[in-house]
């Protein structure tokens, strides 16, 4: 009986050490807020004004501000939006800086929208998205917002 009174309360004491490291460790770093720098007027502006202004920060070498702006005006992600701006600085005029799509309206493969119907009537929503994604080479928030759109239109 004794030996079962010892290890109820080596049990306590470690779940109260353990608890007293928990609550000692040092609290997280507060989110960072949203970056105050993105013009408000940004989807206002014509491609070739967008285009220009991109140009200059980018020549300015403000080349974060650039990606920002990129991010903001297409919805692209971080590695799609810094090779457009890189691109850009390289003197390369080739894609235009559009939002892309949130249906599947530019891809006109009915076999490739029907595969992907088949994936969503499977339940298999993440296989659908990987598929697009792959079809596409979208990023992964833009391949999902699209296999969604696609669920709801069906």
């Amino acid at each position: 009986m004794t030996m079962i009174a010892i290890l109820i309360a080596l049990g306590v004491l470690l779940a109260l050490v353990l608890f007293v490291i928990g609550r000692s460790r040092p609290a997280a770093p507060a989110p960072r807020p949203a970056a105050a720098d993105v013009p408000p007027d940004l989807a206002n502006l014509d491609e070739t004004a967008f285009r220009s202004r991109l140009v200059q920060e980018i020549a300015a070498g403000r080349t974060i501000v650039a990606i920002k702006w990129v991010r903001a005006r297409t919805g692209l992600g971080l590695k799609e939006a810094k090779d457009m701006v890189d691109a850009l600085g390289a003197g390369d005029v080739g894609a235009p800086l559009e939002r892309p799509g949130d249906q599947l309206d530019f891809v006109d493969d009915v076999d490739f929208q029907a595969r992907l119907l088949v994936e969503l009537a499977a339940g298999r929503k993440l296989e659908a998205i990987k598929l697009y994604r792959e079809r596409t080479g979208a990023d992964l928030k833009a391949a999902k917002d699209a296999v969604e759109a696609l669920e709801r239109d069906g």
